[in-house]
């Protein structure tokens, strides 16, 4: 005679199945997928924030590198902007007072869309001096200089007349 639970077929497993059903992966991948949808433009404007941010403290890493070059050897540096170009240069006051670029090398500011400068309140000026003390040249202070990202975002870097140089960002609300 047979038994009952052998009548009525092959027995059920009850002990855990290892590994996943394809419907399973497949909800994983599909949620993976939108996560991945929704974080891609913040990282390409966290990029652009950087390059921007990155470019601004370049700028003033420059600044500070004129005014220490000019206390150090007793002679005028500036900052020459080319706006158009989106570069800058520091140059020294020779002793028969033209300016000579040193290093020989024009920074460009790669990264950014625009570059607008008003120095001592002069939208067309274009330089900054640094004097022997440390100090900028009075007629160029204050000195700010904003770039503009592809977003709207804004980093300014802002030169006082003691030759203090400050960093300030600014990010658009989307």
């Amino acid at each position: 005679m047979q038994d009952a639970d052998t009548a009525a077929g092959p027995p059920h497993r009850t002990e855990p199945r290892g590994g996943f059903t394809l419907l399973e992966v497949m909800v994983v991948v599909v949620i993976f997928g939108i996560l991945l949808v929704v974080a891609m433009p913040d990282m390409g404007r966290r990029n652009e924030w950087n390059r921007l941010e990155g470019e601004a403290r370049n700028l003033s890493t420059r600044l500070q590198t004129a005014r220490v070059l000019a206390v150090s050897h007793r002679v005028p540096y500036r900052v020459v902007l080319d706006p158009t170009a989106l570069s800058y240069a520091i140059e020294r006051q020779d002793t028969d007072s033209t300016w000579v670029r040193e290093p020989d090398v024009a920074y460009a500011a790669e990264g950014i869309e625009e570059m607008q400068a008003v120095i001592g309140g002069d939208a067309d000026a274009v330089t900054v001096v640094m004097e022997p003390r440390g100090t900028v040249r009075e007629e160029d202070a204050p000195a700010v200089v904003r770039f503009l990202g592809s977003r709207g975002d804004t980093a300014v870097v802002s030169v006082v007349r003691t030759g203090r140089v400050t960093v300030r960002m600014a990010r658009v609300q989307l």
